[in-house]
């Protein structure tokens, strides 16, 4: 499969996920209350934490590496499952100590829980990567669609019957079984009884690797969510997270298309500098060219959005959302430097750079905890572009010719054309406001003018992302061909 149907597949499979997680989350939010969200959050701060070490880095591996043995993938699927097994134990006998760090018994029992979803993952991560290394993605597309169903299915009907924050725990759970029920299902891969220690040993130093460099990388973005449920409460945690997750949604749904299929293809190029910038800089150009004008669109009409989607009782997650948007711009392009790091084998580099990056990202919440919630989200903004530049200063030294100027000349049109687009909301929607409109009318009158208004600045402009993004549908890539 070539890169624009691997994208094209994974970009049709993204958008249903991702809109049904939006519709799902927007859904499940008007019932539960924020005390449930913050639980759930302070709960996954520890299972993502672990969750980092159930591949070692292998899955990677199988993606970046030339060729592989068939004993070295049956080895790495039963070190994994050990790992899972060992994962899953350590959530449950260690569930009552996270809890007291926290200092809320609740919590305990949501981390036990958790820990299953681990036995479920773990035998779907080779044949997922060997799904990924293939490029097949229109069968990684199926596996994720039934997953996102089968979670959102479960996480209404548990939320509308009562089940309050173990609607949010059983979804993910289901979720995980079905995705590693279908990855078999589409896979030809079967596991055998066999392990070479003389297999996976060559790997261990890029695993390890890349693992610290995820451990790092995760404690450092959860780090907010331990200070704030730790110090500042469950129900401030809750806006908190729920307009983190308002805002990951745009970047998640670009990134995951193109990123999926991006650490094959650079892979693919890591000894052909020319060829990798083109293709870095154009895909950093076409994750701006969408992410940009979301962002900067959900702070136009943070309010009424809120106010309309969620209900009221949201309102305090507004000015979050004001703070952190600007940030989920650049941070949805600068996610794509692992990919460089991976493509050209310098996890060393990325590993070293976390630590860098977590200490700052961690000291930069506490610096603004003795303002609150929105001193924390203030000083984080700070340094996350800080981080920005930082990153780029050191990973564009992997590819000749390629300079943080090449980059700002890709992502300044695109920034100029979302920020004109914004005015033009904002005028509106302040506009209706003014006039004495309801929040219904300005939400649902303002979002068709942002995306025409969008649209018409980018057809006056053209990008060249934008043929980019045409070839990605059936018929203009069949015109191109």
């Amino acid at each position: 499969m070539d890169f624009h149907s691997s994208v094209r597949w994974t970009a049709s499979a993204q958008y249903f996920s991702e809109a049904v997680n939006f519709v799902t989350s927007m859904a499940v939010a008007r019932v539960l209350q924020p005390d449930d969200y913050g639980l759930m959050g302070m709960a996954v701060v520890f299972v993502g934490l672990l969750g980092l070490w159930q591949s070692l880095g292998f899955s990677v591996a199988i993606v970046q590496r030339k060729d592989y043995s068939e004993a070295f993938l049956h080895s790495v699927f039963f070190l994994n499952l050990a790992m899972g097994l060992m994962i899953a134990g350590l959530m449950g006998f260690g569930s009552p100590l996270i809890a007291a760090m926290f200092g809320d018994e609740r919590i305990g029992p949501l981390v036990a829980v958790l820990g299953i979803a681990f036995v479920f993952t773990t035998p779907g991560l080779v044949p997922s990567s060997i799904l990924r290394r293939d490029m097949e993605f229109d069968r990684l597309a199926m596996t994720g669609m039934a997953s996102t169903m089968t979670t959102a299915i479960v996480a209404v009907v548990m939320a509308y019957t009562g089940f309050g924050v173990w609607s949010l725990v059983a979804s993910s759970i289901a979720g995980q079984l079905v995705h590693t029920v279908m990855l078999y299902a589409v896979s030809d891969w079967r596991p055998r009884m066999v392990f070479r220690w003389s297999e996976v040993r060559p790997v261990i130093g890029f695993g390890l690797n890349f693992t610290g460099n995820l451990t790092i990388q995760h404690f450092a973005k959860e780090s907010d969510k331990f200070i704030i449920g730790r110090f500042l409460g469950t129900s401030l945690l809750g806006y908190y997270s729920l307009a983190y997750r308002i805002l990951s949604f745009p970047r998640k749904a670009i990134f995951q298309i193109v990123g999926t299929v991006l650490v094959t293809k650079l892979s693919r190029l890591q000894n052909n500098d020319a060829e990798l910038k083109d293709v870095y800089l154009r895909i950093s150009g076409a994750i701006a060219f969408a992410t940009f004008p979301l962002m900067l669109g959900i702070m136009c009409i943070a309010t009424p959005f809120v106010t309309v989607v969620l209900g009221a009782k949201w309102l305090p997650s507004v000015p979050l959302i004001l703070i952190l948007a600007p940030i989920g711009m650049l941070q949805s392009v600068e996610v794509t430097t692992n990919q460089l790091f991976v493509a050209k084998g310098r996890a060393d580099w990325m590993f070293r750079w976390s630590l860098v990056h977590a200490a700052l990202t961690v000291a930069s919440f506490l610096a603004g905890l003795p303002w609150g919630l929105h001193g924390m989200a203030i000083s984080y903004s700070v340094v996350s572009v800080i981080l920005f530049f930082g990153v780029y200063s050191i990973v564009f030294r992997l590819v000749d010719g390629l300079s943080i100027g090449d980059l700002m000349k890709t992502l300044l049109p695109h920034f100029a054309s979302a920020t004109a687009m914004a005015v033009i909301v904002t005028t509106f929607r302040m506009t209706l406001e003014w006039n004495g409109a309801s929040p219904l009318l300005v939400l649902v009158a303002t979002v068709p003018v942002g995306i025409l208004s969008y649209w018409g600045i980018i057809l006056c402009f053209r990008p060249l992302c934008l043929d980019d993004y045409l070839r990605l549908l059936p018929r203009f890539n069949q015109r191109s061909q």
